[in-house]
């Protein structure tokens, strides 16, 4: 079976763990993570207004990959027109006939966690948060499909915006040739890329809650890989494999790497086995995202 973000090896008891985390993940402070999602996306949003020189309004905009979060919609669903493609469209409505689509569609792991992120109140709660910080609720579109398949037409977005999407894609290449066909000459494209070498990188939820709750960088380190409990299937690529996909299909594209909290990085990395510091850079170990940003060609005559 081709492994996707919602069809990887995941099995029931991991699905309720990942739940569980998720849980106390959002309850906790909730107004100051639905805050951090709306500096990251403000700040992702003024990095795309620099880059392509324009406010972005009054645009058609397509986000890949919105899962339940949807943070650009917020962001950018007032004054543009916005659209977004996922495997797995956020439920319309918090309905029976909703749930049992999932289940069809997606299997029951799927349905396990829609339905549990439903009762426990997750996704209500933050998106009420985010429409409290971004003053309200705004419209777009959201179609069900796969972004590396032609489901839009040529030349039809000025921007394409994804966040923590390409490092779930078998094959980001053509994902990024279908972006390159549906945007118009001198659009733009802004792609944040949770990396699998940095601490959080096999999205292990109880990392995401506490950064020691497993051994430093367990999963890249063979002694230490059967702890994790990865909640989707990951490409796993590095820095260096990004970058050398990026320039092939989005020539001339350039890139950024981010992380935080140095310091505490810099006390687990003291605790990796040589074995595994030699396996990889600083670079990679250190950093969290990959920004990168691409302007497809103006036509020349």
């Amino acid at each position: 079976m081709k492994q996707t973000y919602l069809k990887s090896a995941v099995s029931p008891l991991k699905s309720m763990r990942e739940l569980y985390a998720l849980y106390v993940f959002s309850s906790r402070n909730l107004e100051r993570r639905a805050n951090d999602i709306a500096s990251s996306t403000r700040t992702s949003v003024a990095m795309l207004e620099e880059f392509s020189q324009r406010k972005i309004q009054g645009t058609k905009v397509l986000e890949i990959g919105p899962g339940q979060t949807k943070p650009f919609l917020y962001a950018l669903g007032r004054t543009n027109e916005y659209i977004a493609i996922d495997l797995e469209i956020p439920p319309a409505r918090s309905s029976l006939a909703e749930f049992v689509r999932i289940f069809k569609e997606n299997g029951v792991l799927r349905f396990v966690k829609s339905l549990g992120r439903h009762v426990l109140g997750i996704d209500a709660a933050l998106e009420r948060a985010l429409s409290k910080e971004f003053g309200g609720t705004p419209r777009g579109r959201f179609v069900q499909g796969d972004a590396s398949a032609p489901v839009f037409e040529l030349e039809s977005f000025d921007h394409v915006v994804s966040t923590s999407v390409f490092e779930h894609l078998p094959d980001p290449a053509a994902v990024m040739r279908q972006v390159s066909r549906i945007l118009k000459p001198g659009g733009t494209v802004l792609t944040v890329t949770h990396l699998y070498t940095s601490l959080t990188g096999a999205h292990d939820p109880r990392v995401f809650v506490d950064f020691e709750a497993l051994p430093p960088w367990a999963h890249l380190n063979p002694r230490e890989k059967h702890k994790v409990n990865s909640n989707s299937y990951l490409n796993k690529l590095r820095i260096a494999d990004y970058r050398e996909i990026f320039a092939a299909n989005w020539p001339g594209c350039s890139h950024k790497l981010t992380g935080g909290h140095a310091v505490l990085k810099r006390r687990l990395l003291d605790q990796l086995p040589a074995s595994v510091k030699s396996a990889y850079t600083e670079e990679e170990l250190l950093s969290d995202v990959l920004i990168s940003l691409w302007k497809k060609p103006e036509l020349t005559a």
